[in-house]
């Protein structure tokens, strides 16, 4: 009899262990979330904190300024490539030593500080998007897919999309694929022995497959592991104006026609290509014979495209604000032009940008804020002052330029092919996509910008960004400060 109590005993105790192993696990992969940064308890009012900027490596003495800005979501505002608003953005700056000592002394407040905020009027914040009707899919590594978790967390969790990811076989891939799905990502990280185009190719079969066990899907998507969408908001409300009972193949073109007349008037697979069902089962009913045709030197998405145009009668819709981003060098010019941006891509290579602080700021005004412009009046003789919200702060020092022209600040990719383009081959071969474009305006002559370098959340449910100048010429470098506040959140 006692043994039979304690055998009880035992087995209670093993599964009340394993019923709290199990819903501690739950409670982690659910509410737990390791890529949000900490919150920070910022500065009260016009206090300055003096250690926090000397972490970015700034000059001795820096010129400083900070505004408290005030967001209010309402019906009938909508975004727009620019607004302009009559008053100030910018405080008068002043010049703070960074190699003072702290305490809670003068030196600690500053001196041009309104504590009144900025009011800014944005569209009203949506809820998050059910995104269950979309299947996206990868060939890549598994190394470079976990570089890429952070982005993918960010567009994917909570939406309910699905990713699959065919990737070389790798003894990681299992640790990889459980990393993802604790994170709340619907991932399936299948491996294979094929090229990087062949298992490209092959996700047309493999997310066929998953489509046959979810009806829900109404699309499946071609991406690359550097494919970024800043608003899956917006992505979905631009498919919503297909019927996706009908066949369609989406995409855009590269934003160089030179790119374009090498590898043809194809979707370019960075930007993403959405199919539509029916389209995808007409794939797949010729993927035996598109298989055989692989053209290394054009890559997967070329080899979609021959299938697409060969064996269907489907041709491509061109979705502008999808974007391949085939620049070079300084995109400023493209991310300050107040342009839709469905997907970006090439953000770690070509050219750099740390896409997650950029587009940080939308969980306080919302999605429709993030790199939206704004134009304030300038300081003293400065005629303008120009916000690409999660980018940078323009100072025009002479005059405005045309806003609505993009400025031409990146490069072309090829060095060989640029010496045998003229200046007026190259504006014009970007300005099918871009256009039309302006001069390059020249830094500490015509404009002084300062770019983003850190995003901050604040206890209190306030967001704070830090936008920094380097000096030239060893002047001081220059510090602005926004904080950002919405009544309609709770922290």
């Amino acid at each position: 009899m006692k043994s039979t109590r304690l055998r009880a005993a035992v087995i209670f105790c093993v599964l009340l262990y394993t019923f709290y192993a199990q819903l501690s696990r739950l409670l982690t992969t659910t509410t737990s979330n390791p890529l949000e940064p900490a919150l920070v308890k910022l500065p009260p009012n016009c206090d300055f904190n003096r250690s926090h900027l000397q972490t970015y490596g700034l000059s001795s003495s820096i010129q400083f300024a900070r505004r408290y800005i005030e967001v209010s979501p309402e019906e009938g505002v909508e975004r727009a490539p620019l607004i302009e608003a009559a008053e100030r953005l910018l405080p008068d700056f002043q010049t703070v030593d960074l190699g003072a000592s702290g305490g809670d002394g003068e030196e600690t407040k500053l001196i041009h500080c309104d504590r009144k905020p900025l009011h800014l009027k944005v569209p009203p914040i949506p809820p998050t998007p059910d995104v269950s009707s979309v299947l996206f899919g990868a060939s890549t590594t598994a190394s470079r897919l976990r570089d890429s978790i952070p982005q993918f967390h960010h567009w994917m969790r909570g939406t309910g999309a699905s990713l699959l990811v065919v990737v070389p076989p790798d003894p990681s891939i299992e640790e990889l694929q459980q990393e993802m799905h604790n994170l709340g990502l619907d991932v399936d990280i299948q491996s294979s022995d094929d090229e990087f185009v062949a298992n490209y190719f092959s996700l047309v079969e493999r997310m066929y497959s998953v489509t046959r066990k979810r009806p829900r899907i109404k699309w499946v998507s071609f991406i690359d592991d550097d494919t970024f969408f800043p608003s899956m908001t917006n992505l979905l409300n631009r498919l919503s104006q297909y019927n996706p009972s009908e066949p369609w193949y989406i995409g855009s073109l590269s934003e160089d026609m030179h790119q374009v007349r090498f590898h043809g008037v194809i979707g370019f697979g960075g930007g993403g290509l959405f199919l539509s069902i029916p389209l995808l089962e007409q794939v797949h009913v010729a993927y035996p014979l598109c298989k055989e045709y692989q053209i290394q030197v054009w890559g997967g998405d070329a080899q979609l495209f021959n299938c697409i145009s060969n064996y269907t009668t489907t041709k491509m819709t061109i979705e502008k604000d999808l974007h391949q981003m085939d620049f070079y060098g300084n995109p400023r010019g493209i991310y300050e032009a107040g342009r839709p941006m469905l997907s970006l891509h090439h953000w770690k290579s070509w050219h750099h940008l740390d896409v997650l602080r950029a587009v940080s700021i939308g969980k306080i005004c919302g999605d429709a804020c993030i790199l939206q412009r704004w134009k304030f009046l300038g300081q003293d003789s400065m005629p303008a002052v120009v916000l690409t919200n999660g980018f940078s702060i323009i100072q025009y020092l002479n005059e405005v330029p045309d806003l609505m022209r993009t400025e031409k600040t990146f490069e072309i990719q090829d060095s060989e092919v640029k010496s045998n383009r003229d200046q007026r081959d190259i504006l014009n071969d970007f300005a099918h996509s871009v256009g039309p474009l302006r001069r390059y305006l020249e830094e500490g002559k015509d404009k002084l910008s300062y770019d983003l370098a850190d995003l901050v959340r604040g206890e209190g449910g306030e967001f704070k960004q830090v936008y920094i100048r380097k000096g030239l010429d060893g002047a001081d470098d220059g510090v602005v400060e926004l904080i950002w506040t919405n009544k309609t959140i709770v922290a």
